[in-house]
């Protein structure tokens, strides 16, 4: 199953104030937990208890155990929801329930993603300061009620998800040679983008790029390189007067062979159908 290819159903979303302990239960959807305010004891599935704060995110699909103790209170982004519509008639928020009473049959599960891995299992992200008007957007838009506003809120959702995947597993040092990676590309012209040139001059291994470029983009480095200058190329063909051949060239491919195979490859369409779409305008 595709992420990608999937659109959040949200069945509940709000800022919640939480002043009570919470035994160990479960839910019937996938949630999210935004803290917004105040501290709070977390306990996760199998994952080691955590005192969070703001800025932390907490994720848990169906079925996942979960349990907390508020340090006085805590306020949060509450977000229940399903990866996708198939249980949209299914309006009303499931409660939490003790483990005595829960029924894994009844969870709104989905097929394991394939894409976006991290979503098949809980986690807690901590210091993601960066998210927090994405959620409480998605909070003051499922409570106004608006005009499609669960349309909205699932597109604000899969968005805020999709950022939570890019982060997911990396690290800081990974994500500034990713930075380095992609200032070096769109810096250089894309004849000179080649995975010899961006190893050699940002000093490091090609090998560890690859993984690195896997990691942001689901890309390899290569991959990422061929389709920046097919990208390239198909800009030129609409946009100049050149022919294929010298914007094969000017975009590093060794010969226009090469270039068509590539572009028919990555576009579905030879360099010559960008070239007379561009003359018939």
């Amino acid at each position: 199953m595709k992420f990608s290819e999937n659109r959040p159903f949200v069945r509940f979303a709000d800022t919640v104030t939480y002043s009570v302990i919470r035994a160990q239960s479960y839910t019937y959807d996938a949630r999210i937990l935004y803290v917004l305010e105040g501290e709070v004891d977390f306990s996760l599935g199998e994952l080691s208890p955590k005192r969070l704060s703001a800025g932390a995110i907490v994720f848990f699909p169906c079925g996942t155990p979960y349990a907390f103790h508020p340090l006085s209170s805590f306020v949060a982004v509450a977000i229940d929801f399903d990866f996708s519509d198939a249980y949209k008639s299914e309006t009303t928020v499931f409660p939490p329930v003790s483990p005595s009473q829960f029924c894994e049959d009844s969870c709104q599960k989905n097929e394991p993603f394939e894409d976006a891995t991290i979503l098949n299992y809980p986690f807690i992200f901590e210091r993601e300061y960066a998210l927090r008007e994405d959620f409480i957007e998605i909070a003051d838009e499922f409570q106004r009620g608006q005009l499609f506003y669960r349309e909205r809120c699932s597109s604000l959702l899969f968005s805020a998800l999709c950022k939570m995947v890019r982060r997911g597993g990396v690290s800081e040092k990974r994500e500034e040679t990713f930075r380095r990676v992609i200032g070096f590309i769109q810096s250089h012209a894309p004849s000179e983008v080649t995975n010899k040139n961006i190893a050699r001059s940002l000093g490091y291994d090609a090998c560890y790029l690859n993984r690195v470029m896997l990691a942001f983009t689901g890309l390899s480095l290569h991959q990422y390189v061929i389709k920046y200058r097919i990208d390239k190329a198909v800009a030129l063909l609409l946009s100049t007067d050149m022919r294929v051949e010298e914007v094969a060239l000017q975009t590093g491919f060794y010969s226009t062979a090469h270039f068509s195979n590539q572009c028919l490859k990555h576009t579905g369409h030879r360099p010559s159908f960008y070239k007379n779409k561009a003359d018939d305008i």
